[in-house]
């Protein structure tokens, strides 16, 4: 029933222009309400892109940007692309936040890569957005347009509308607004304007009021008088826009210059997806989070409640949605049992929400909340993150119970844990510790005993060794260093002036040596530049040695100081899985040791080495002392 009615509206509405450049509902109030954490997977109603990208400032591992409109999405896939491809002031000019008059050629620079489909829209209506922007020719834009040029000029002057939006106290706001803006010939002109035979017309789409049951224009103006007469209006962009048809030095959230280069580092974790919000979840999996946008709206009740399960039955427990009611009332914790409504945090939102003309945001949280993150690792295996230091819902155990319960249902085969997402971040649980080292994990028994008094088994076994003392040369491995060094091999440490080549050296070899790890699953390059660009300011060089033949990378160790215990920490010790390649490892290692003994560091911790590896055998045979385990848990479902 719902598929059809869905497909009614893609039929009966047109598809096949921009209907928004731009979106009208708050980014901020959107990032508190659905408290996205790092490694969490969203879904977000697509619509012009701006607040797919604001999202991407809570770090999430992978936002899937969906929309019914091709046309949106390609919209979409233009804007990242700019972001991507330009500097901050040409981005800002290309979208026609600033003037510019060479949009063809900044076009040029991004149209390699578009899909074909968005290169051939836009190509074709360049003459239409060329001298403007794009951010101004969406139906709704042009509609506001209309009526900041043609209509309020008839009501107020300019100079007026700028008194209006010059910042103010609460109270010189509202007397400027009783007294000299809200006359009885901007009444009679906004509702005509706003009415729902002039806004099907020029603005939405007759369809999408087809469930407003209420008049319309006398919401809308109800609505704009709230923030016409308060101070916040100085600052809203989104009245300033409908206003002026602009919006002036109010950039928004995705743009301000605090926030530019964090999601341009991060934007390449946006899919695009054709259809409506609620298919995706078969391709992509069950979500952390959703943002709706306004779409129960145009909706009748029949369809609202099963789109509403199907959105609920993809959650993971603790998802949250979050969504706009205009003129229809939807609420998902009315129609759907597992939803809580989150009363308290809507109230405080819907006060600091610039979208003034809806009536309401409202957040869900879907079934109860656990004290740990969960990750889809693959169609039949979750991982369990670490429980939060400040849980304070059920006992660790029960939420484990719980979670086996519901995965079970879900058709999942597996448990493992604890584990934030996948193997490139933190994972195992510390069962014994003799010495705590700097970058190790913290000891905690309770947790440790939650998992398995939950049924959780140990899957995989990691141990820590400590060397008291590094040994003198060793002669077999003088021996097979000579041997490498006549097949070619070169030792040299980090170079930190070319970081990102040696980084990306580093990240072709992680990918080929560990793919055979328990549970492993790849990284993208910007995600693993990201990840070492955070601690990059703690790296010496000097204790990251690299093997190269003729300038290809055959083998890594990354190890550091520890200074309280005045030992080094061999973290990661990588080589090709070349059989030429044999005892590389080990050579690398000691040479960094014997580099540590000459500077009178005498201790080495060759930190997490799994209970198969070839490290853990290198380790045994120069006499390390196991000092901690680690324990990676799972459950069969």
């Amino acid at each position: 029933m719902a598929e059809q009615s869905e497909l009614n509206i893609s039929q009966k509405a047109s598809f096949d222009f921009i209907r928004y450049a731009t979106v009208w509902e708050d980014p901020v109030v959107l990032l508190q309400a659905l408290n996205i954490e790092k490694n969490d997977q969203v879904l977000s109603i697509a619509s012009a892109g701006d607040n797919c990208f604001s999202l991407l400032m809570a770090d999430p591992k992978l936002i899937v940007a969906a929309d019914i409109n091709p046309v949106q999405l390609h919209l979409t896939e233009l804007k990242i692309k700019a972001i991507q491809e330009l500097s901050y002031q040409e981005v800002l000019a290309f979208l026609g936040y600033s003037s510019e008059s060479n949009r063809a050629e900044l076009f040029n620079k991004i149209e390699p890569h578009l899909s074909k489909e968005a290169a051939h829209y836009f190509r074709n209506s360049l003459p239409t957005w060329e001298k403007t922007g794009i951010i101004h020719q969406g139906k709704f834009e042009k509609y506001f347009q209309i009526f900041s040029r043609k209509v309020l000029p008839l009501i107020h002057s300019y100079k007026t509308i700028e008194q209006l939006l010059t910042p103010k106290s609460e109270h010189e706001q509202r007397q400027f607004f009783l007294r000299h803006w809200n006359t009885w010939r901007w009444r009679w002109l906004f509702k005509l304007f706003f009415s729902r035979t002039v806004m099907g017309w020029l603005g939405r789409d007759p369809e999408f009021l087809k469930q407003v049951e209420i008049p319309v224009s006398e919401f809308i103006l109800r609505q704009a008088e709230i923030h016409l007469s308060s101070s916040r209006a100085a600052q809203n962009p989104f009245l300033r826009y409908n206003l002026t048809g602009s919006f002036g030095t109010l950039l928004p959230h995705y743009l301000q210059p605090e926030n530019f280069e964090f999601i341009k580092d991060r934007i390449h974790r946006i899919s695009l997806f054709h259809g409506f919000a609620e298919d995706a979840i078969a391709q992509y999996g069950h979500f952390h989070a959703m943002n709706l946008s306004n779409i129960f709206e145009y909706m009748n009740v029949q369809e609202f409640e099963q789109t509403a399960q199907k959105l609920v039955s993809g959650l993971f427990p603790g998802g949250r949605l979050a969504y706009w009611n205009l003129m229809v009332k939807r609420r998902c914790s009315e129609v759907v049992a597992d939803c809580t409504e989150q009363t308290n945090l809507m109230s405080e939102l819907r006060l600091k929400d610039d979208g003034y003309f809806y009536s309401t945001i409202v957040t869900d949280v879907c079934l109860k909340s656990f004290d740990f993150g969960i990750y889809r690792l693959n169609s039949e295996t979750l991982a369990v993150g670490y429980p939060s230091k400040e849980g304070s819902n059920l006992n660790l155990t029960e939420q484990l119970k719980a979670l086996t319960l519901w995965a079970k249902n879900e058709g999942f085969k597996h448990l493992i844990g604890p584990m934030n997402g996948s193997t490139w971040e933190n994972y195992r649980l510390k069962t014994s510790s003799h010495r705590i080292f700097l970058g190790d994990l913290s000891y905690q028994p309770q947790v440790v005993e939650s998992f398995e008094s939950a049924g959780f088994k140990t899957i995989e076994r990691y141990v820590s060794a400590l060397m008291h003392e590094i040994p003198g040369s060793i002669s077999r491995l003088d021996e097979r260093k000579s041997q490498l060094e006549k097949q070619g091999i070169k030792f040299r440490h980090l170079n930190m002036e070319s970081w990102e080549q040696e980084l990306q050296k580093i990240h072709e070899l992680s990918l080929v040596a560990f793919q055979n790890n328990p549970f492993y699953t790849p990284i993208l390059w910007k995600d693993f530049l990201l990840k070492y660009n955070e601690i990059k300011q703690f790296i010496d060089p000097q204790w990251v040695l690299l093997a190269e033949l003729e300038q290809n990378l055959q083998g890594f160790v990354f190890a550091y100081l520890d200074l309280e215990y005045k030992c080094i920490i061999m973290k990661t010790v990588a080589r090709k899985p070349d059989f030429r390649l044999g005892g590389l490892g080990l050579v690398m290692t000691d040479i960094l040791q014997q580099k540590a003994k000459k500077e009178g560091i005498f201790q080495v911790v060759h930190s997490f080495m799994h209970q198969d590896a070839a490290s853990l055998r290198c380790s045994e045979s120069l006499e390390a002392e196991i000092i901690s385990e680690y324990h990676l848990y799972g459950i069969e479902l």
